[in-house]
């Protein structure tokens, strides 16, 4: 099997080497009959680019940006401050989840630090 794979791979590099932009499905009445496949023709194709065989296909390729650069807002340091009793976490946790989230009870707290000045 090795054999016949390593003869299919070079037959798709003879054949995209001559046709370098051609696509399966105008490949595939010369390859089918030799027992081509399209995905193994796509896989050899795409080896082919990255080797730099092939030209690229001209699309860019987009990059996924982190959870940390899609937000906006700028993250506030706060000074450590000592651990606070049970009773005032549960209190505030409990602030948290009225508010609808922490984010939302934080936007509150800016707001009533605000009018308090």
């Amino acid at each position: 099997m090795a054999k016949r794979a390593n003869s299919m791979a070079s037959t798709i590099t003879e054949y995209l080497v001559e046709n370098p932009e051609i696509t399966w499905k105008d490949a595939a009445a010369t390859l089918e009959p030799q027992g081509i496949s399209e995905s193994y023709f796509s896989n050899q194709k795409s080896k082919l680019r990255k080797e730099g065989v092939l030209p690229s296909s001209g699309r860019k390729k987009t990059r996924r940006k982190n959870a940390a650069a899609k937000t906006t807002t700028t993250k506030k340091v706060a000074a450590k401050k000592p651990a606070v009793a049970g009773g005032e976490l549960a209190s505030a946790a409990e602030f948290a989840r009225t508010a609808g989230g922490l984010s939302e009870a934080r936007r509150l707290l800016d707001q009533l630090s605000e009018v308090q000045i």
